[in-house]
Formats: structure tokens, C-alpha cells, sequence
């Protein structure tokens, strides 16, 4: 008969992470598992779920960038920048859609913007490019913040397939490092709420056992928050649903019955 301890007893990540989701008795025992054991699950945690929202952006990315170039026409206009001022090829006011995006150029001054009914775009003028972009100021872009350049349609396609070729780091590691910084503090944002559960139900778990159950919680938490983000349905309305997770569960274990006997941390 096994009579190792529970908290010394190895677990794997497959294991805690379907019992921090279904079992409830689960998180007596994983406030008995020693911190740095469970730090490493949480980071091995950040490290799953930050790399499928990452590969999640960046396919999005991907298929932006490529239908962008696919949409450029063959006739788009050379544009060269000269002393911080602007010049076009061609007929202009030029407007060109590329869902969901368009660009305008007129460096005449005929038009001055890209027009009310137009969401998301670019307008080039004689000196600044105004990006556009819907729930969004426009940000404006000066031609005298830029060297001497002259911009075709060659060299745009080069620059979107330079970007569709480093999408898929650039996004993993910012997804990454989001998470790594975001979710703890997700972590000591809802710990008052654990904190007053343990005070008012007179739970007697001692702080680092408390941690240690939030570090579990967090499981169910970045699954929803995974999944909203993979099935397009993060958004403003959704963004305190991985709180709320987190803070169910959290509760969900510090209310368990039959607290364990308390290990040092």
C-alpha cells in the first residue's frame, strides 16, 4: 500500500488538468501540492493555451494579409514620397476595396477623407496617411516623419508576404507573453472574492493553500477563455465570463467539505 503523502504524491498535467474541470474533491488535494509544483503547471497552463489563441490570431492574420494581396490591382498606383510630400501616378481621386479594407489616395486635395461610409481604411493625402478604423480615432501618419521613398505595387506584395511569413510567431510570442502577464493578475484580481469565501464560510485554508487552488481554478477559466477566442466569440460582452469561471470555481473548491490537514508551503 502506497502510504506516500498526498501532497508528495507526483501528478500528471493531463490529470490535473480534467480534475481541476470535473472534480471538486480535486482542489483539497491540489492545496496540498507543493508551490513549485504548481507553479509549473501553471505555466505549462499559459504555455497550451497562449499558443492555440496565438496560432488562433494568426491564421486569422494569415488570411487577411493574403486576400489584401490578392485584392491589390494590377494597375495600382506608383506612389512616391519626396521632402514629407506625397505624389500618385494616375487619375485621382483612386479608390481601391480590398475586404474589408479601402484605400483612397488623392494627393490633389480634392477629397479630403475616406467618407463616412467607409468602416476601415487608408486615405492617402499630399502629406499623412489617415488610418481609419471602425471604434477607432483615426491615426494620422506624416509623410515628414518618413525618408525619401517610392512605393509600387511589387513592393507592397514583397511586404505582405514578409508579414504573412512572420505572422505566426510574431503571434504566438505576443499571445505567449500576453498570457504570462495577463492571467496571473486575473489571479490576484479575484483573490479578495476567494478570500472573503474562506473568511465568511469559515473554511480555515491558510493563504498559500488559497493560491493554490486559484492556480488551479485558472484550468476551466483559460478553457472558456480559449474557447471564446477560437470560435470568434470573445467581444466586449464576453470579457468578464473567464473571471466569473475562475471565481466559480475557485469558491467551487474552497467550499469542498472535509478540509485536508495543512501542509507548510
Amino acid at each position: 500500500m502506497d502510504s506516500k503523502p498526498a501532497s508528495e504524491k507526483p501528478f500528471s498535467f493531463l490529470e490535473a488538468f480534467a480534475q481541476s474541470i470535473v472534480r471538486r474533491d480535486w482542489y483539497r488535494q491540489a492545496a496540498r501540492i507543493p508551490t513549485r509544483s504548481a507553479v509549473r503547471y501553471a505555466v505549462l497552463l499559459f504555455l497550451l493555451t497562449g499558443t492555440l489563441t496565438g496560432a488562433k490570431h494568426a491564421m486569422d492574420a494569415h488570411a487577411f494579409l493574403g486576400d489584401l494581396a490578392e485584392n491589390i490591382p494590377d494597375d495600382f498606383p506608383t506612389l512616391t514620397v519626396e521632402k514629407g510630400k506625397a505624389r500618385a501616378d494616375g487619375p485621382q481621386p483612386r479608390k481601391i476595396t480590398s475586404r474589408p479594407l479601402t484605400l483612397v489616395i488623392d494627393t490633389t486635395g480634392r477629397q479630403t477623407s475616406l467618407g463616412e461610409d467607409v468602416l476601415d481604411g487608408f486615405f492617402v493625402s499630399a502629406d499623412r496617411v489617415l488610418v481609419k478604423r471602425s471604434g477607432y480615432e483615426a491615426e494620422a501618419l506624416r509623410f515628414s516623419d518618413l525618408p525619401d521613398t517610392t512605393i509600387k505595387r511589387q513592393a507592397i506584395l514583397r511586404l505582405l508576404d514578409g508579414a504573412r511569413t512572420a505572422v505566426f510567431p510574431l503571434a504566438i510570442a505576443g499571445s505567449l507573453a500576453l498570457t504570462l502577464v495577463v492571467k496571473p493578475a486575473h489571479l490576484l484580481l479575484v483573490s479578495p472574492f476567494a478570500f472573503l469565501i474562506n473568511w465568511r464560510g469559515k473554511q480555515g485554508w491558510k493563504p498559500p493553500e488559497i493560491f493554490r487552488m486559484g492556480v488551479f481554478a485558472l484550468t476551466p477559466a483559460l478553457v472558456a477563455d480559449t474557447f471564446l477566442t477560437v470560435t470568434d466569440l470573445h467581444g466586449p460582452v464576453t470579457f468578464g465570463f473567464p473571471l466569473a469561471v475562475l471565481a466559480w470555481y475557485w469558491a467551487f473548491g474552497l467550499t469542498a467539505p472535509h478540509r485536508p490537514a495543512a501542509v507548510a508551503s
